[in-house]
């Protein structure tokens, strides 16, 4: 999987510390924007969780306390 570092490096045609100030805080507003326009990978939704009832595994340690 790609890291951030190489993503902005591919984006910026080369290496991000190559660019001057300008050029890379340009590229950089641009990505934010493209980011928010289109999303992220993070933006997927996670895998949901059935609720699990419990109530049986309780009342045995509740037995056990009394």
């Amino acid at each position: 999987m790609p890291t951030d570092r190489s993503i902005i490096d591919a984006a910026s045609g080369g290496a991000l510390v190559d660019k001057t100030l300008e050029a890379a805080c340009q590229l950089i507003s641009n990505m934010e924007a493209n980011s928010k326009q289109f999303g992220t990978h993070g933006d997927i939704p996670s895998k949901r969780v059935n609720e699990v009832s419990i109530s049986n595994l309780e009342n045995k340690v509740n037995d056990l306390l009394l």
